[in-house]
């Protein structure tokens, strides 16, 4: 039996079991706790996951303390200072409250316009990136130039606008807290529906002028007139618009002729033709030297260009009358000139009715000669006395002048019936016995009605004192018509009549005789000029194209 010798085994035993005694001992110090606090707490700050926490030891026991945003960081802590060499035993003191960012926020943009920038708000401070997306085009901020913002406004400026259709626009915030991504985004997209832009309006085509044209010559062109509010031509400062006069014309067409009637001076003019469409939109287009007037012969110095006026407010010379023959007791026509030309229309007015010149049979041409008149109205109607007449010339842009000539038709009184001699007295015969009067025979004025005919063959008509032993007869344009006889004539109902013309008539004002007749009694209509004939069509324009 061997025996146990404590020189060999004494050593062993002190090795096995004084070095970790010892190595206790010495963690239990202060310099080698700050030692092993100090490794675990420079493992922490190496990640930004951990770098929040704060490690205290207490022999081989750490406590780890703090607060984060990220509670999957509070794991990490625990795992990283568990593994330190020394550490035998973690006490976890830390607490997590999660970071919470306010959402951002999108402006609806207008769309009356071209949409180039969208805003809206974000925390700005608390959140460090910013994205918004318009559509699938995503700006971020840092990064994207196009987007900006300030004091928690931010702006997105577009390279260029939105194209027409619908985009949806959201907007995110984000910030990286304790090794985390906090995001927040906009609760709902905003969708803007952007419309197409409006047609382009087409602009005025001008006809090139024929090199050898010599002024005055006509500016031709086409432009939409369909589409068109309103187009005007501009030469030498003044504007001349379609429809307000004869320099500017169209064939209804998109065809349009311009052809200024005033003096240039020499030179050469641009025009400017403008058309404005019915939603505002103006083009513009120049034709440049369109109108080029030539200097005059050297010896006959050109003549100043005469200032128009912004507006014709001269009116033309009035009528002037020629004084009629005779003693002036019996005047039933009147003569005279007047300005045509300057001017364009010429009525004369007589008891209230007005005769427009190359309308009717009244007013006319002295044989045909222009500048003359001859007022010859029908005077059968007419009382006994001296009647003014008003004569009134008007030009093309309204202007009018007046000639009154008093006493201008004069109806004599009828000659009065001689009186016979006085007989000499005779010796009284007898009186007879009065015989019986008749009753008088009363009979109400026949009427025929006014009327503006434009197809030459009228159905006239009007109302009669219809009864027994009454007949009727009309009177129109030199012919007689009578109830009874003459098939064109005929009952229209009770006390009414109709007559259908035998010939057409002219254009014209036509004077309608309404006689009824009981016996000796009879009865004409008092009205006059009742019907009015305008059956002849307007000459259609031409329209002459100048090379």
């Amino acid at each position: 039996m061997r025996k146990c010798r404590p020189s060999k085994w004494v050593p062993w035993a002190f090795a096995g079991v004084g070095f970790p005694l010892l190595a206790a001992a010495m963690i239990s110090t202060g310099a080698l706790k700050s030692d092993v606090a100090g490794t675990a707490q420079a493992t922490l700050a190496g990640s930004d996951l951990t770098k929040w926490a704060a490690v205290k030891m207490d022999g081989r026991i750490a406590t780890i303390t703090g607060k984060t945003t990220n509670p999957a960081a509070i794991e990490e802590v625990v795992k990283l200072v568990a593994g330190t060499y020394g550490v035998r035993q973690v006490v976890n003191k830390t607490s997590a409250e999660p970071l919470a960012l306010l959402a951002p926020t999108v402006e609806s943009p207008k769309t009356d316009g071209p949409v180039t920038e969208i805003r809206g708000t974000w925390p700005e401070g608390a959140a460090k990136t910013l994205a918004v997306k318009v559509g699938e085009t995503a700006f971020t901020l840092p990064g994207s130039p196009e987007l900006s913002t300030s004091n928690g406004n931010w702006l997105l400026t577009l390279p260029q606008p939105l194209a027409a259709g619908t985009y949806d626009i959201t907007a995110s915030a984000s910030v990286d807290s304790d090794g985390a991504t906090v995001a927040q985004a906009t609760p709902a997209p905003v969708q803007v529906v952007v419309a197409p832009p409006p047609p382009a309006i087409v602009a005025p085509v001008i006809a090139p002028v024929a090199a050898d044209a010599k002024w005055p010559y006509a500016i031709t062109g086409t432009f939409p007139e369909a589409d068109a509010a309103k187009f005007a031509a501009t030469v030498d400062g003044r504007e001349y618009v379609l429809g307000r006069g004869a320099a500017l014309t169209s064939d209804g067409k998109g065809n349009f002729s311009f052809a200024p009637s005033r003096i240039f001076a020499p030179g050469s003019y641009d025009v400017d033709f403008s058309l404005t469409d019915k939603a505002g939109t103006t083009s513009t287009i120049k034709a440049e030297k369109a109108i080029v007037v030539p200097a005059a012969a050297a010896a006959v110095p050109a003549p100043e260009p005469a200032p128009e006026p912004v507006a014709d407010t001269t009116p033309p010379a009035p009528p002037r009358i020629v004084a009629p023959a005779g003693d002036g007791s019996d005047v039933r026509m009147v003569t005279g000139t007047w300005d045509e030309g300057d001017a364009s229309t010429l009525t004369a007015t007589l008891q209230g009715r007005s005769y427009v010149l190359g309308r009717g049979s009244a007013l006319t041409r002295t044989e045909d000669k222009p500048g003359t008149f001859t007022f010859a109205p029908n005077t059968v109607r007419l009382a006994p006395g001296s009647y003014n007449v008003e004569f009134a010339a008007a030009d093309a842009a309204g202007n009018v002048a007046k000639a009154m000539v008093e006493s201008a038709i004069v109806i004599p009184e009828p000659p009065k019936v001689a009186e016979a001699a006085p007989e000499q007295p005779q010796e009284p015969a007898p009186e007879a016995a009065p015989a019986p009067q008749p009753a008088a025979v009363e009979l109400a004025a026949p009427t025929g009605d006014r009327m503006l005919d434009l197809t030459g063959a009228p159905t006239i008509t009007g109302t009669w004192p219809q009864g027994e032993g009454t007949s009727l007869t009309i009177g129109l344009s030199g012919k007689t018509y009578e109830l009874g006889t003459s098939a064109n004539l005929k009952e229209n109902g009770p006390g009414k009549w109709k007559l259908l013309p035998a010939a057409a008539l002219k254009d014209g004002i036509y004077d309608v005789v309404v006689t009824a007749r009981k016996g000796d009694v009879e009865v004409k209509d008092a009205s006059l000029a009742e019907i009015e004939v305008d059956a002849t069509l307007p000459t259609a324009p031409t329209i002459t194209a100048y090379a």
